[in-house]
């Protein structure tokens, strides 16, 4: 729940940004010609490789930051096994603990989450320096729409994190009363 709050004040502290740039540079004031400048496509080349990077290193921190530790596993049946063969069926690896791999992952991906939602943000601030130095709404916002919806997109929830953990593992989480995590 506390991530979906850092989450949810991330994705409005956008909207705030943008809407300082409003009222304080774009209201009751006929807009100026926008000055001749390459800042905008300069601005704009940072604000994707930013953009990308938000991508990513949030990745790879959790990646190497879960692989210094290997949970316990153990095998299940595949859940596709099906009539009198399923012991020769396919087997998979499955955690033996999956709440201690659960909690083990949460703060790990929140770090991450963290990390990629502020480098979302950074992306809107590239516009938001534009606006200040003269350059139009069209301009800049979007920097504002690519940086809003990059965060918006990493709504944290619990299937992520057993995604994250699950790939990280190779492993699955075992079957929970009959139907497949999945």
């Amino acid at each position: 729940m506390t991530m979906r709050i850092v989450w949810g004040a991330m994705c409005v502290s956008i909207l705030v940004i943008a809407a300082t740039l409003v009222f304080v540079r774009y209201s009751n004031r006929p807009l100026p010609d926008e000055p001749v400048s390459p800042l905008p496509l300069i601005f704009g080349a940072i604000a994707l490789l930013v953009l990308v990077l938000s991508v990513i290193i949030p990745r790879q921190v959790v990646r190497r930051t879960l692989l210094q530790h290997t949970p316990k596993l153990t095998e299940e049946l595949a859940p596709d096994a099906v009539g009198m063969y399923r012991e020769v069926a396919a087997r998979r690896k499955v955690f033996a603990k999956p709440e201690r791999v659960r909690e083990r992952t949460a703060p790990i991906y929140y770090k991450a989450l963290i990390l990629a939602l502020a480098l979302g943000e950074a992306v809107t601030l590239f516009g938001f320096v534009l606006g200040f130095q003269g350059f139009g709404p069209v301009t800049v916002a979007p920097f504002f729409v690519v940086g809003f919806i990059a965060n918006l997109l990493r709504f944290p929830r619990l299937s992520t994190i057993e995604q994250v953990a699950e790939k990280a593992y190779q492993a699955s989480f075992p079957q929970r009363s009959g139907v497949p995590s999945r």
